[in-house]
């Protein structure tokens, strides 16, 4: 029996090569499936590596996919009201405070001594990927706070508030109307979706974009006289 020929077996080897090549072009491709952990919103402060809201979604528009992580979402949001209306119920209507405003006037209860043993977690949000008690430096950082530096302890609380005298001359003016005294000084702490609010009647309260201010989802919003939402202008980001 005659055998194959060096030509034919190179062009037999050639023609396998094709075919293979061929299967493997016109197999479907595997699909990535990623999955979405439930987080425990009973607690979510107690799961130290898990990510902030606020990663994942950097992360998601790194990767130009958008997704929301709802129950994270939710649970910030609940815990950050919690904060709010803590510093709110502390922030007395009608009492007569230093002059001051924006993070200062949250960090006068640590001056006074309502915000001590541990309670400064309640300073910051727990959206906020930048700022956190840890961060900050623990309570070391609260004892020699000097509030006439204004501006100078921004990176101590992720709240600003309003001077309790302007809101007491406003009151004047235009009762019964509620005022906001306390609110995130930040738009990344929701990812951009909202504010947490607190009033003057000791209450908190979520601010959506669309819903509430009638605004596109993207506009950015600040804190402070310049704001483009009216409630927000008599805060100071300082």
């Amino acid at each position: 029996m005659q055998g194959f020929t060096k030509v034919e077996v190179l062009t037999l080897v050639g023609i396998m090569a094709v075919l293979a090549a061929l299967v493997i072009v016109l197999m479907p491709q595997p699909v990535v499936h990623v999955e979405i952990k439930e987080v425990n919103v009973s607690a979510p402060a107690k799961v130290p590596d898990e990510p902030t809201f606020s990663d994942l979604v950097e992360e998601a528009f790194r990767r130009e996919v958008v997704v929301i992580p709802k129950t994270l979402f939710q649970a910030h949001k609940t815990e950050c009201m919690s904060n709010v209306r803590n510093i709110v119920g502390l922030l007395e209507f009608g009492t007569k405070y230093p002059v001051q405003s924006g993070p200062n006037l949250i960090l006068y209860l640590v001056k006074k001594g309502e915000l001590a043993d541990g309670r400064q977690r309640l300073l910051f949000c727990p959206g906020d990927k930048k700022e956190s008690l840890k961060m900050a430096g623990g309570v070391e950082a609260y004892k020699y706070l000097d509030l006439t530096l204004q501006g100078e302890y921004g990176h101590l609380t992720s709240y600003a508030g309003r001077n309790q005298l302007d809101v007491e001359n406003a009151a004047r003016k235009h009762s019964p109307r509620t005022f906001v005294l306390v609110c995130d000084d930040s738009e990344d702490h929701h990812g951009g979706r909202g504010f947490v609010v607190g009033l003057n009647g000791g209450a908190a309260k979520w601010r959506d974009k669309v819903d509430d201010w009638k605004l596109r989802q993207d506009t950015y919003v600040n804190v402070g006289e310049d704001s483009v939402v009216e409630e927000l202008r008599c805060l100071h980001s300082e």
